[in-house]
């Protein structure tokens, strides 16, 4: 019986290509765009939490929310997946977006995956031995993978945005990222939210990382 429940076997590009394409880009249904309806339900839900949002560009918070949502896939792959093989899903990414003239969001992200980071340095207290120890662990730890990573994949950045997300396991548990991903997501947005917004906000990422890891749970990333 095993072997009728044996997971999928696939390569990143393989999963990257169905989830971005049925999940995170799902087609229209019936005219009507899954991710612009998720969007407005998320506004609306935010609103509820602080009237602030009302004063936010509605042509925002769509495309921002989707490249916070494909960093938070990114922080998924890195916990879930072997680390040797998140660069090549940061590439697959890249060229995912390039391909569909999305080009915007890979730049988009880039605050996001900043703010992943500093999630795993920022705890630490540069005035305490320990402190400073872990800081420069982690520092030397990213520049030592992208020194190795960078030769696997077509762009360096593919190679600097895995490497930013190692270490973020602790950071991840204790909502720590949340916190920082949350700030990244308002300032994009320029505004100033209360604790229950923000709290929403941080539970709706949570939400985009079970919805990966739901998939990935599924399947067996070989290459």
């Amino acid at each position: 019986m095993g072997l009728f429940h044996r997971k999928p076997r696939l390569s990143t590009q393989q999963f990257c290509e169905d989830f971005y394409s049925n999940y995170v880009f799902a087609p229209s249904i019936a005219d009507s765009n899954p991710w612009l309806i998720l969007c407005d339900s998320i506004h609306q839900q935010l609103l509820q939490a602080d009237p602030v949002f009302s004063s936010v560009d509605l042509s925002c918070p769509p495309d921002q929310l989707l490249a916070l949502r494909l960093e938070v896939i990114g922080i998924a792959w890195m916990l879930h997946v072997k680390d040797s093989l998140s660069p090549r899903q940061s590439e697959c990414t890249r060229v995912y977006l390039s391909r569909h003239n999305r080009d915007d969001l890979w730049d988009m992200m880039d605050p996001y995956n900043k703010a992943t980071a500093e999630s795993t340095v920022l705890g630490s207290d540069p005035s305490t031995r320990i402190g400073r120890g872990h800081i420069t662990f982690l520092n030397s730890m990213r520049a030592q993978l992208f020194d190795d990573w960078v030769a696997t994949v077509s762009n360096p950045k593919d190679a600097a945005r895995a490497a930013n997300r190692f270490g973020c396991n602790v950071p991840w548990k204790s909502k720590r990222t949340h916190t920082y991903l949350s700030f990244a997501l308002t300032d994009q947005l320029q505004c100033e939210i209360n604790e229950k917004a923000r709290l929403a906000i941080m539970a709706i990422i949570q939400g985009f990382y079970d919805g990966t890891y739901e998939k990935l749970s599924k399947v067996k990333i070989v290459s």
